[in-house]
C-alpha cells in the first residue's frame, strides 16, 4: 500500500524537510494556478522524481469547490498537456459535492460534470485516473470504471468530523466486494484512518495528516496514536510520548515544525511498510 503525503508542495524549498525519508507524495493543481510561476514550481516537483519519489497530481477539485481557487477545465487541460508528464499519475477533474445530503439534481450535476471532464481529457490524449464520488450512490458508474480502467480513485471519503471513519465501512465494503472480480487498483482520496487501511486493500491513499507536526505541534507514533507535544521555555522540544522503536532520543533539539514534520514523514514511511506487509500476508500484493 502506498501512502502519499499530500501538501508537500508547501515545503519544497525548505532545506530541513527530509523528503528522502519517504517516496510517495501528492500535490495539487491548485498549487500551480499562477502561470508565471508554473515552470518553477514544476521543476521543484521534478526534484522529487529525481529522488525516485512517486508524485500524484490531484486536480484541485476540492479547492475549486470551496472557492479557494478559481479555474476551469481548459486550464487543467492546458497544464496537463504541458506538464502532465512530470507526474506519475494525475486525477480527473471531478465536481465535489459539499452538501451532506445532496438533492438528486445536485448529484446528477456532479456526475455530468465529472463524466464530461473525463471524456474531454481523454479526447485530448490524456490519461487521468477517474474519480468516483461516494455521494453519487451510483454503483453502475463504479462498475463501469472497474471494467474500463486499471486504476481508479474514490472521492468524498473525508467526513470533516473526528472519529467518524467507521461511517465509511458500509460503502467501502460494497466497493471492495465489487472489486474482487476486477482487481483494479483503488486510490482513497484523503484516507489514512487506521480502521480503513487495515480493513481494505487500497493500492494507494493520501492524506495531509503528516502536516499536523506543523499545525498543532503533534507527532505520530506506533498504531496511529497521536500525542500532543509541549514546548519548554528554554527552547528544548520534548516529546510527550515516545515510541522507542521509532525514536531513540526522547529530547528533540529545537522546537520548530520541520523536526516534527520529519518525524511524521518517518512514521508514515514505516506505517506504509507495515500495511504493505500486512496485505501481503493476506495474499494481496501489487507488482508496482
Amino acid at each position: 500500500m502506498k501512502i502519499h503525503l499530500a501538501g508537500s508542495e508547501a515545503f519544497t524549498s525548505h532545506p530541513k524537510i527530509k523528503y528522502e525519508f519517504h517516496q510517495n507524495y501528492l500535490t495539487t493543481f491548485a498549487h500551480f494556478m499562477n502561470r508565471k510561476s508554473q515552470k518553477e514550481k514544476v521543476d521543484k516537483i521534478k526534484l522529487h522524481n529525481l529522488l525516485n519519489n512517486c508524485v500524484i497530481l490531484d486536480s484541485g477539485a476540492f479547492s475549486k469547490a470551496t472557492n479557494k481557487v478559481k479555474f476551469e477545465l481548459y486550464d487543467y487541460v492546458g497544464f496537463l498537456k504541458e506538464y502532465g508528464g512530470q507526474f506519475d499519475i494525475y486525477m480527473n477533474l471531478d465536481d465535489v459535492i459539499l452538501e451532506e445530503y445532496p438533492s438528486e439534481e445536485r448529484i446528477k450535476k456532479s456526475i455530468d460534470y465529472t463524466t464530461n471532464s473525463l471524456n474531454i481529457l481523454e479526447k485530448e490524449g490524456l490519461k487521468p485516473i477517474p474519480v468516483y464520488q461516494k455521494k453519487w450512490n451510483r454503483f453502475d458508474i463504479l462498475i463501469n470504471y472497474l471494467e474500463r480502467y486499471k486504476y481508479i480513485s474514490l472521492g468524498g471519503l473525508v467526513t470533516g468530523k473526528p472519529n467518524t471513519s467507521h461511517l465509511l465501512i458500509p460503502f467501502l465494503d460494497e466497493v471492495f466486494k465489487l472489486n474482487e472480480k476486477y482487481k483494479v487498483k483503488i486510490h482513497g482520496l484523503g484516507v489514512t484512518a487506521d480502521i480503513c487501511l487495515k480493513r481494505y486493500p487500497f493500492y494507494s491513499v493520501d492524506s495531509t495528516s503528516w502536516l499536523q507536526g506543523g499545525k498543532s505541534n503533534s507527532c505520530y507514533f506506533n498504531n496511529m496514536d497521536k500525542y500532543e507535544s509541549i514546548c519548554i521555555n528554554d527552547g528544548i522540544f520534548y516529546q510527550k510520548c515516545i515510541s522507542p522503536n521509532l525514536f531513540d532520543n526522547p529530547y528533540h533539539q529545537g522546537s520548530n515544525y520541520p523536526e516534527r514534520l520529519n518525524q511524521n514523514i518517518r512514521f508514515f514511511n514505516q506505517y506504509e511498510r507495515i500495511l504493505t506487509e500486512l496485505w501481503k500476508q493476506r495474499g494481496i500484493e501489487w507488482n508496482n
